[in-house]
């Protein structure tokens, strides 16, 4: 697609949350804004698949960009419980509630704070918004930036930003794989891999220590089957936070979430302690993904 017009008000890289949010945000309020994505689809690169806190900060949230949202996006369950489990080192004292036992017969200790407990409640009590959603990425990124285009924005997708546009020391436009484009101004929303906000001289760039890792894996289930092991209703959704030796050294946690006919399943681990576990227990480890398989 070409883009006709050669200069904007606002130009926003990345048709992620934040680059949505912000394109719509300006495009309501009258602004002539492009926003660039670099997937031939909104979401297409995108793996991660939580949940979304509609109203996390009073004014700021998704139900105060868009209070229809919840009749209009593609949301998979509303999260009406919140778990935290802690998972041992398979040599973990056995002297939790069950034992869970992995394909690869390490035995594992389980410990399951449920909603009745004082920490599972000091933990989730300033989290859930009555507003929370689990989503996947692929599904809601293409309706948010749908909804960009409803309000005027123009979207356009398969377009990689290489580089930023400075003359006197400004940020002027961007240079794309197609293009050169002028605006006003530019969001770089593009992720935390973006090269941009260091050209624009705006940060370093980051090391080990200042990225996690995240991996994740997704399991079909039917409905059906999702709510007997959940305990839920049709619509109700569990968010699971995880924590424990089982990371092997790693610094980190896990997750799982209740989509409405699959389950998502993932670790997130600092970069530097991965690293730093990996060099040391290799051989055991193995890669990132086999901890979360096993």
């Amino acid at each position: 697609m070409r883009i006709v017009v050669d200069k904007h008000d606002v130009i926003v890289v990345g048709a992620g949350l934040a680059g949505s949010a912000a394109a719509y945000y300006l495009a309501k309020r009258g602004y002539d804004v492009l926003l660039v994505e670099k997937a031939k689809v909104p979401g297409q690169r995108n793996v991660t698949g939580g949940v979304l806190y509609g109203s996390f900060i009073p004014g700021y949230g998704l139900i105060d960009l868009i209070p229809d949202f919840e009749s209009e996006a593609p949301l998979e369950r509303k999260v009406v419980k919140y778990r935290l489990a802690m998972i041992s080192s398979p040599t973990y004292p056995a002297e939790y509630r069950y034992r869970a036992v992995a394909p690869n017969k390490r035995s594992y200790m389980v410990l399951e704070i449920d909603e009745t407990s004082v920490l599972d409640r000091f933990i989730h009590r300033g989290i859930s918004t009555g507003h929370d959603y689990t989503v996947i990425r692929a599904k809601f990124d293409r309706w948010f930036a749908r909804k960009v285009e409803e309000v005027g924005g123009i979207v356009v997708t398969a377009t990689a930003v290489e580089d930023l546009v400075i003359e006197d020391d400004r940020v002027v436009g961007i240079r794309t794989n197609k293009e050169e484009i002028h605006a006003d101004l530019v969001i770089d929303a593009s992720g935390v891999t973006s090269k941009l906000v260091i050209k624009a001289g705006l940060r370093k760039p980051l090391d080990p220590s200042q990225v996690y890792h995240g991996i994740k894996q997704v399991y079909q289930l039917s409905e059906d089957e999702i709510n007997k092991r959940f305990g839920l209703k049709n619509g109700e959704g569990m968010a699971i936070a995880i924590m424990g030796d089982f990371l092997r050294g790693m610094i980190g946690g896990g997750f799982i979430y209740t989509n409405r006919d699959t389950i998502s399943v993932g670790l997130v681990v600092t970069m530097s302690s991965m690293l730093k576990s990996l060099r040391k227990n290799v051989k055991d480890i193995g890669k990132p993904l086999d901890v979360l398989e096993d």
